[in-house]
């Protein structure tokens, strides 16, 4: 898998694959050797700058830097580059695939006002299994709750040249939807249970042709092996 990126490509190979283990098991080699974790933005903008025979790179579903948790409330509070998935070891104890957040590490990311977003219970349902759709020529979000979102997660950047292209490749102007842990079951086949508090994942960017789906949930899990 195509995993992680630096932002000195001309030091080290600019990506590397990892066959074997899970983000538990990649994060403190990646970063001894010197990589960067990729937050969606990195993603996006590769898939549409890189030299053409990069692009297919990344054309894949990512792991991403950035993080998500589900909070007591039932609302989740999005990390930019989030400094707790950094510190993952393979030794990080996991409940549903992801970090259970202690008093500390949670503080530490709520002090982080510059990189997180809390989107309330209320916007998450608005959220939940929403993105961009096609209206009137011209791709848009579906509600402000996902504008805010997009908006947090690509870091004010225009997503309007990436929905066409993952428009085209997916064949459908129905795109980009945002997938969360929520804190009561539903009828959705990825709400089957009840999500627990405090739980830390990543954000997973899924393929071009699979929408660009942002995801994060159980089974999206950090120790998750390929």
């Amino acid at each position: 898998m195509t995993s992680l990126s630096n932002t000195s490509l001309e030091k080290i190979i600019p990506y590397q694959y990892f066959e074997n283990g899970g983000v538990t098991d990649w994060m403190p080699e990646l970063l001894k050797k010197g990589y960067d974790p990729m937050g969606a933005n990195v993603i996006i903008d590769r898939r549409q700058n890189a030299p053409e025979e990069v692009r297919s790179e990344y054309n894949f579903f990512f792991w991403t830097a950035d993080s998500c948790v589900t909070t007591q409330e039932g609302g989740v509070l999005l990390t930019l580059d989030s400094s707790v998935l950094r510190e993952l070891t393979p030794k990080s104890q996991l409940v549903d695939g992801g970090l259970k957040l202690g008093r500390e590490a949670w503080d530490k990311l709520v002090a982080d006002k510059e990189h997180t977003l809390y989107l309330t219970p209320q916007e998450l349902e608005t959220v939940h299994g929403k993105g961009y759709v096609l209206k009137n020529g011209k791709f848009i979000p579906a509600n402000k709750a996902v504008a805010k979102a997009w908006e947090h997660l690509n870091r004010g950047r225009d997503l309007q040249n990436y929905a066409q292209m993952v428009s085209e490749a997916s064949k459908s102007n129905n795109i980009m939807q945002l997938y969360f842990d929520r804190p009561k079951p539903g009828t959705d086949y990825r709400q089957e249970y009840k999500p627990r508090a405090f739980i830390l994942r990543s954000l997973v960017i899924d393929h071009l042709f699979l929408s660009s789906l942002i995801l994060a949930d159980r089974n999206d899990s950090l120790s998750r092996k390929l």
